[in-house]
């Protein structure tokens, strides 16, 4: 029998990954890891001695358009020093029950460009005026962002380790707290007002300068998303219509005739990110409470920290505002804030306007801008309400401590749009 030959002659050696698939992927792999402390802190790989990983994912706050959880890299030197790190990580997908936000509009991409392109931009006008003691923006410190054809990856600074984290309210309910929803639009103020300022000192949109921001927006008005939105729809109506109210039947008819097609959703969904006249606002795009993060601030009030920036576009002022307001306060909140925190929203928002020596460039007259603002705010309701209605799919069926089912919560929430002739 003649010997067996193997021939190699074709055969090519797959090359390593240079991006993590997962998280387990990235902590197995000490290649990805020592990478990324050299990149980060300028350590040196050979004066390493020892390089350990803790996931901490099970009391950290888990994004579901990314595969992400909180690390804590410890590294031993040669010289004897221990040195610990505190990363919250976001690692781009193979596949996620999200996936075409996350890949068909690239998401994940357009978080990158916010914290690796816009942000900076933003804070070197701020810097250029000499205000940063003054104008700090309640953003992530990022680490480290990169992408290539393998995949992407976003380290940011753990904000839990430094005493930030989500609260429940007396009732068990994410609804914010009268100080939380102040704390919150104060911080997207300061970032919409400076998100005006820099476009009007560049004489130049932001939506030109990064089109990606103008695609993430107008992504709901999309034939391959809008799908989602009836979805979203037909489980609230579902919902609705276990409702034993003797007028839920005809909020029902009202909240349908409203949002009677996906054309209707489409159209809403343009006019969040268009105007005749004036400058769009960078808009965070999710602005609700599972993406503010609070700590007292050692003086009785609170800090914030805005995170997950994946959905940013140029929009309306009011989008974020109206969505956290429609979607992260009890009615009862509303109905003894609302006007307050709106107000306070518009004066912090002119406040960073005059202090970057914009002021003259935007309305003058206060009674003007607070007009124009109701406007625009009303015009915004109607899709932050439709927004705000996916909440049902995450309500209990049953109730139970209290907390209220879903038909209860659908009920409420459609009441009182019918009470200010949103639908």
């Amino acid at each position: 029998m003649a010997p067996f030959k193997l021939d190699l002659s074709s055969y090519v050696r797959k090359p390593k990954s240079t991006m993590p698939t997962t998280i387990e992927n990235l902590i197995q792999n000490p290649r990805f890891i020592t990478t990324y402390l050299c990149e980060i802190y300028g350590l040196e790989e050979a004066k390493m001695a020892k390089i350990g990983v803790k996931n901490r994912s099970c009391v950290g706050i888990k994004g579901n358009l990314s595969d992400s959880s909180r690390l804590t890299v410890t590294v031993k030197l040669y010289s004897g020093v221990t040195q610990v790190y505190h990363w919250f990580v976001k690692i781009l997908p193979t596949y996620n029950e999200n996936n075409i936000l996350v890949n068909e509009f690239n998401i994940f991409q357009n978080e990158i460009e916010f914290y690796t392109k816009i942000l900076p931009e933003f804070k070197k006008m701020i810097e250029d005026q000499g205000l940063q003691q003054e104008l700090e923006l309640d953003i992530p410190e990022i680490l480290l962002a990169k992408e290539n054809s393998d995949g992407a990856i976003i380290i940011l600074r753990d904000l839990a380790e430094d005493g930030y984290g989500q609260d429940r309210d007396e009732n068990g309910d994410r609804f914010l707290s009268n100080e939380k929803a102040i704390a919150a639009v104060e911080s997207i103020a300061k970032i919409q007002a400076v998100s005006m300022a820099y476009q009007m000192s560049q004489s130049q949109s932001l939506d030109k300068e990064h089109p990606i921001l103008q695609e993430v927006g107008l992504m709901w008005a999309s034939e391959s998303i809008s799908h989602r939105l009836i979805s979203m729809k037909e489980s609230y109506c579902d919902a609705l219509s276990k409702c034993s109210k003797p007028d839920s039947p005809t909020l029902l008819k009202r909240f349908k005739r409203q949002f009677d097609s996906s054309e209707r959703l489409k159209e809403l969904c343009h006019q969040r990110v268009s105007v005749s006249d004036g400058i769009l606002c960078l808009q965070h795009g999710d602005f609700h409470f599972n993406n503010l993060l609070f700590k007292p601030n050692g003086k009785g009030g609170q800090k914030v920290m805005i995170v997950d920036w994946q959905l940013t576009y140029t929009g309306r002022r009011p989008g974020d505002i109206s969505y956290l307001l429609m979607s992260s306060l009890s009615q009862e909140m509303r109905d003894d804030h609302q006007e307050d925190i709106k107000q306070r929203y518009c004066q912090v928002f002119n406040e960073t306007l005059e202090m970057l020596d914009t002021k003259d460039g935007f309305i003058s007259d206060p009674e003007e801008e607070e007009s124009m603002f109701d406007e625009e705010y009303n015009k915004s309701l109607a899709f932050s309400f439709f927004l705000s209605c996916g909440n049902v799919m995450f309500q209990k069926e049953e109730s139970q401590g209290g907390n209220k089912t879903k038909a209860d919560f659908s009920y409420d929430i459609c009441r009182e749009a019918a009470e200010k002739k949103i639908i």
